[in-house]
């Protein structure tokens, strides 16, 4: 007997559906992981700058974080800071908005990212100054 010949198009359908498939989860991840990655970065980056600089005036206080802030290289976040003054601390909201504007994942990244709150007393403890002033000293070397 004679075999039936293949047809030529069996990729065709994974071309088309499978591939587009694929590329957008991986855009999705990577999207997601720049997002975790940012995230960390600026609440790092606030905290650390804010317990350091709590010993100056508010205005100074202020302008030293957003200018830590404006230094750090965001992918996907647009960093949102406002601050507080109480008594005897500072108060420091940070929230993020996506830079990306990718259908779906806004109200998704949105839901997740829970605003943070930092509170840094002004009057801290020199050894905790002393230690994050060097490990933001190592940490600005490498």
């Amino acid at each position: 007997m004679k075999e039936k010949e293949k047809l030529a198009g069996e990729m065709t359908l994974e071309a088309a559906i499978v591939v587009p498939i694929v590329m957008a989860l991986v855009l999705i991840v990577i999207c997601f992981v720049l997002y975790v990655r940012d995230g960390l970065v600026l609440k790092a980056c606030v905290y650390g700058t804010a317990n350091v600089e709590a010993c100056d005036s508010y205005d100074v206080f202020k302008e030293k974080v957003l200018l830590a802030v404006k230094k750090e290289q965001l992918y996907v976040l647009e960093p949102g800071i406002k601050f507080r003054k109480g008594l005897d601390s500072y108060k420091v909201d940070i929230q993020g908005t996506l830079k990306v504007k990718i259908w779906g994942m806004n109200q998704l990244i949105d839901a997740c990212f829970q605003p943070k709150s930092i509170t840094v007393e002004k009057n801290m403890s020199s050894e905790i100054l002393w230690v994050a002033r060097e490990i933001i000293k190592q940490v600005e070397r490498k």
